[in-house]
């Protein structure tokens, strides 16, 4: 869990049906984070660390009819766990 979440947008560009989005992600870890597998099986569990971080993320929308059709994201989820202090 995660409190103070925001992102910080920096650009938006559109063409056709595709709008891009360059943004920064920053919040504070600040509960549980819990993961499992499709199977069920734990993956990770880890205590609020308490740490704040910021790490930036792409995201990529295909638009049809005036709504969201498609989404993909590109995240630093490295960076994020690095700042978490949830390696080594």
């Amino acid at each position: 869990m995660f409190s103070h979440l925001r992102w910080e947008i920096h650009e938006v560009v559109a063409e056709g049906d595709l709008v891009a989005v360059h943004a920064t992600m920053s919040g504070v870890h600040t509960g549980r984070y819990t993961k499992y597998a499709p199977d069920g099986s734990l993956v990770v569990d880890r205590l609020a660390a308490g740490r704040a971080f910021a790490t930036t993320q792409s995201h990529w929308f295909r638009v049809a009819d005036g709504q969201i059709v498609e989404h993909w994201a590109n995240r630093d989820d490295l960076g994020t766990t690095s700042q978490l202090g949830f390696l080594g």
